[in-house]
């Protein structure tokens, strides 16, 4: 297991920590729920299929096409990227001034060709807030919560399973 990564069990279900920054709990119960896409598999097939209602993600990213959700194990704070030296974040169109790097999660993107991420903004503690990339412009809100973002995207309802076995 990752050094960065725990879990602790709670209600049933296990809360994740990444980097020690305890993730919201909605978003803990998706995954230990698997209700999250698991898997690299489950990942790539959000390029092909996606299984958000786009009226719903064009008001939500209205300059995006599409999202894709990482699986649970390639969830890392910007500052585990800045660590490993990965350059991404070096450059000036990721505003990272605008970012505490410990405090950022990431946890998916917005696919093929796109240098926009999607991360968690734990600043505003106990929850964090859901703030994406404008590619040289800056963060901005998504949504005030992740609980707001799951809900908004109905991604309890996804079966993430069945998208993979067509």
């Amino acid at each position: 297991m990752r050094p960065w990564v725990s879990f602790i069990q709670l209600l049933g279900f296990k809360i994740m920590k990444i980097g020690g920054l305890t993730l919201p709990e909605e978003l803990s119960k998706l995954i230990s729920e698997e209700k999250w896409p698991m898997t690299e598999q489950q990942a790539y097939i959000q390029h092909i299929k996606s299984p958000f209602n786009q009226k719903i993600l064009s008001e939500l990213v209205p300059d995006e096409e599409t999202l894709v959700l990482s699986p649970p194990d390639v969830f890392y704070t910007v500052e585990k990227y800045l660590d490993h030296l990965d350059t991404y974040w070096l450059q000036k169109e990721v505003c990272i001034k605008q970012i505490v790097p410990k405090l950022t999660v990431v946890f998916g993107g917005f696919g093929a060709g796109s240098e926009t991420v999607i991360a968690l903004d734990f600043r505003e503690q106990p929850e964090p807030t859901v703030i994406k990339l404008k590619w040289g412009e800056g963060w901005v809100n998504v949504t005030d919560t992740f609980k707001e973002f799951s809900d908004k995207l109905n991604l309890g309802d996804i079966k993430w399973k069945s998208l993979t076995s067509v």
